[in-house]
C-alpha cells in the first residue's frame, strides 16, 4: 500500500510527502517477488511463477493490480497456500 499510494497505511488520508514519487503497482509486485528473491540470492529458486521453482500463493479478495488506490487496504487474504 505505502509502496503504491505514499501513504502510510495507519493513516491513508495523510498527504503524500514530495520527496519522490510513489511506484506503480507493477514495481511494488516486482520488488516483493522477483526483486526480494534476487537481494536474498534465491532467483535460480524463487521469485517468479516457473517450473521448478519454490512458490507461496495467497487468493486475494480483489485484484490489487486494478483496485482504486482509496480501496487497497480493503484487500482481505482468502486463502494462502
Amino acid at each position: 500500500h505505502a509502496a503504491a499510494t505514499h501513504q502510510p497505511a495507519t493513516d491513508p488520508g495523510a498527504p503524500e510527502p514530495s520527496l519522490s514519487a510513489p511506484v506503480s503497482r507493477a514495481t511494488a509486485l516486482h520488488a516483493h517477488t522477483r526483486g526480494a528473491a534476487y537481494a536474498a540470492f534465491q532467483e535460480t529458486e524463487a521469485g517468479t511463477i516457473t517450473p521448478g521453482k519454490r512458490a507461496d500463493f495467497v487468493v486475494l479478495s480483489q485484484d490489487l493490480m486494478t483496485v482504486p488506490k482509496a480501496e487497497l487496504l480493503d484487500t482481505e487474504i482468502i486463502a494462502t497456500y
